[in-house]
């Protein structure tokens, strides 16, 4: 078990396998948290908006700490966003910052050699309003992993996507074939992970790719199995990094569609099923092909 230990957060929604010796199945709740709307400024004139320090991470990322930091961040984001598309007069102007979202993913336990970390989704949304129109700018299902001093976050808003492994119709009904994500938060220029899933009952293999991240840090990887049942993940990246999981993908429940890798910043790598809600601003229609 060399190996960071992935823990369910309490009341949250990843389902994951500890050591490589638990089912990956979706947890009972989600541990998903809004706060109010912010700063609400009326008539001030555009030019006179200004931009919002971002702040640092928290020296202990608690859950309660690592969630708090997520929100104050996505607000200073969001408001400089709309900030930094205003025009340049004196119009007068009336900007608010939405409620954000946070949805803790997950816990992830440290070792003797690895810190610890939290990963955290958001959504949220910032709108600027003027006499003659406005516009709102969304930052949807964005990941924050957090842990002492350190944070590294991506966007769902752009993603290379591998060619599916086994096509749409392929699955026996309407459903499309289970699929895969990978986030790297490392330090170096891009991590290189391979992925192998293996039949639990027969030992077949049933997909295995390898990836190389660019300069996007997120990898969408459709169609990995196209039916139900009880697979071995293995995962490994060249820094030396392994984990591995039970996935019993089953169609229509996260399983079949939060198989997530992620690498973090010391080159260790994590593996669960995530279930983040889907936050209604969010669209899936940016994708850079692996082969750009």
């Amino acid at each position: 078990m060399n190996r960071r230990a992935l823990l369910a957060a309490t009341g949250s929604s990843l389902a994951a396998a500890l050591a490589g010796c638990a089912d990956s199945s979706p947890s009972p709740g989600r541990d998903t948290a809004t706060d109010a709307p912010t700063t609400t400024f009326d008539g001030t004139p555009a030019s006179d908006l200004t931009r919002r320090a971002v702040p640092d991470p928290p020296r202990t990322a608690s859950l309660d700490a690592a969630r708090e930091f997520v929100r104050r961040y996505e607000r200073a984001v969001l408001h400089n966003d709309v900030v930094e598309a205003a025009p340049d007069d004196d119009q007068p102007v009336r900007t608010e910052v939405s409620a954000v979202r946070t949805d803790v993913l997950a816990d992830i336990a440290g070792g003797d050699e690895n810190p610890a970390g939290v990963l955290v989704a958001s959504d949220g949304s910032a709108r600027l309003q003027r006499e003659d129109g406005g516009y709102t700018r969304y930052r949807a299902l964005v990941v924050h992993y957090v842990a002492d001093g350190v944070h590294r976050v991506q966007p769902y808003n752009a993603y290379r996507c591998a060619e599916p492994a086994v096509p749409t119709g392929q699955t026996g009904d309407d459903a499309r074939p289970a699929n895969l994500q990978l986030y790297d938060f490392g330090d170096g220029e891009g991590a290189r992970v391979s992925v192998a899933v293996d039949g639990r009952e027969t030992g077949e293999r049933a997909f295995f790719s390898r990836y190389d991240f660019g300069e996007l840090g997120l990898v969408v990887q459709p169609g990995v199995v196209a039916e139900a049942g009880r697979f071995d993940v293995s995962v490994a990246t060249q820094a030396g990094g392994v984990d591995s999981l039970t996935w019993v993908p089953e169609p229509g429940t996260p399983s079949w569609t939060g198989l997530t890798v992620v690498v973090l910043p010391d080159g260790a790598v994590v593996a669960g099923v995530f279930d983040p809600a889907i936050p209604s601003s969010f669209t899936n229609d940016l994708c850079h092909r692996l082969d750009d």
